[in-house]
């Protein structure tokens, strides 16, 4: 009995590591080198994830500040203001997953090139 109330503490204790505010997003994000060749508008595009759930996006073109959620490696990135204004219902809502062990986050970027969905490959700024 005491082994499996220790198994669920540690399981407990290690989804809320990876929960909104974990450290292993908190931090400035930016598109790797190799993905502002590929999609060069998305070159200077930079994710600040801040402690509290909140985030701030900047590109080229886009200015924008919402809430995220880390649930495991999955993120969910909610808009409140996107260039000053509420976003449409298309551009409020966004996805990615945390990889290569908490070094990567792959945004999924909205756009389709030869039948796939393009992502968007970020790396925590240095």
């Amino acid at each position: 009995m005491r082994r499996v109330i220790a198994s669920v503490i540690f399981v407990s204790l290690s989804v809320a590591a990876f929960t909104q505010g974990s450290p292993k997003l908190v931090g400035v994000w930016t598109a790797s080198k190799t993905q502002a060749k590929e999609l060069p508008n998305i070159g200077a595009l930079t994710i600040s994830f801040a402690k509290d759930g909140t985030c701030h996006i900047k590109s080229q073109t886009v200015e924008a500040d919402g809430d995220y959620k880390l649930q495991g490696t999955k993120l969910t990135i909610t808009l409140k203001k996107r260039n000053g204004v509420s976003p449409s219902a298309k551009e409020k809502a966004g996805t990615g997953v945390l990889v290569e062990n908490g070094k990567a986050l792959l945004l999924d970027s909205g756009m389709k090139r030869n039948g796939k969905s393009v992502k968007i490959r970020l790396v925590r700024k240095s």
